[in-house]
């Protein structure tokens, strides 16, 4: 079964990014959008500004918790997501090998430059192969994540419990079982941190689609800077955009709220295919083996 999907994130955590590139600031132009229009505003009409990416904070200590009511009305839209979710992983999540193919952009303002001073890629086209047990495990991944330059392109396996980095010669052991899903971290997010995120849901179109966007609002208690820049941050809005035919997720937005109120897209992941098939190319075979 193959299904051709322009636009968003599937697998994120399985790429295997250049840790540079996601922190620094590039050389890129950041787009930015109000806060009311964020759920409604169509994607033409985002325009430039300075923008970074504001990492969640790694526990609540740092953000506004929501009301009571707003737990509620998050409960109902997670419940709805969820099933979205879960029609994707009847498809996708089965035994056998899943490929699927993505591109991320980065937004920054500034430029971060490599040793002989050319600027840090942005954008990278990536590529996966995952062999799915019964039980939905991983048993073989091979990502490919391709920034157009050799030096920051990096290719990664993982089988018998460890993820090799070809590119840079280094393992790390898995100590438990991989499971894999389809919604780039959606549910974990919403349940670790339900305390401090606001949910809103609109119906929309992407590329001809009819889809589901879920914007997710964390609010920090003060403003905050990251990654050496100057202008404050008032939190981070993240949009999951869900395919209501097939319940992929076709897309995936990062925000940062600014003082202004504004709201500057940092990165932006796109799917561009998703399909299940039966043998891995030799050529992608071969990486097993090395």
């Amino acid at each position: 079964m193959k299904i051709k999907l322009v636009l968003a994130a599937i697998f994120a955590s399985l790429l295997i990014v250049v840790t540079f590139m996601a922190m620094s600031k590039t050389s890129v132009a950041a787009k930015e959008i109000s806060l009311p229009e964020i759920l409604e505003l169509p994607q033409a009409e985002i325009h430039v500004s300075e923008g970074y990416e504001a990492p969640l904070p790694e526990s609540m200590a740092g953000s506004e918790p929501i009301p009571a009511s707003q737990l509620v009305s998050n409960e109902q839209l997670v419940l709805e997501a969820m099933s979205l979710i879960e029609k994707a992983a009847q498809t996708f999540l089965v035994p056998g090998w899943l490929h699927i193919v993505s591109s991320t952009e980065d937004f920054f303002a500034e430029s971060a430059v490599l040793p002989d001073g050319s600027p840090v890629p942005t954008g990278s086209m990536n590529e996966s192969w995952i062999l799915l047990d019964h039980e939905g495990f991983a048993v073989q991944i091979v990502t490919i994540d391709d920034t157009g330059d050799p030096r920051t392109t990096q290719t990664s396996v993982y089988q018998n419990g460890v993820w090799t980095n070809l590119s840079m010669g280094t393992s790390i052991q898995d100590t438990d079982k991989f499971r894999p899903t389809l919604d780039s971290n959606f549910v974990g997010l919403v349940t670790t941190y339900s305390g401090i995120l606001e949910i809103e849901k609109a119906d929309g179109a992407l590329e001809g689609q009819s889809v589901s966007v879920y914007a997710i609002t964390e609010m920090f208690k003060e403003p905050t800077s990251y990654a050496g820049s100057s202008e404050a941050v008032l939190g981070t809005v993240r949009k999951f955009y869900f395919s209501n035919e097939t319940g992929v997720l076709l897309r995936l937005e990062r925000y940062s709220i600014m003082t202004n109120g504004n709201l500057v897209l940092i990165r932006q992941i796109d799917t561009l295919l998703i399909e299940r098939i039966e043998f891995l190319p030799s050529d992608v075979a071969n990486l097993l083996s090395k």
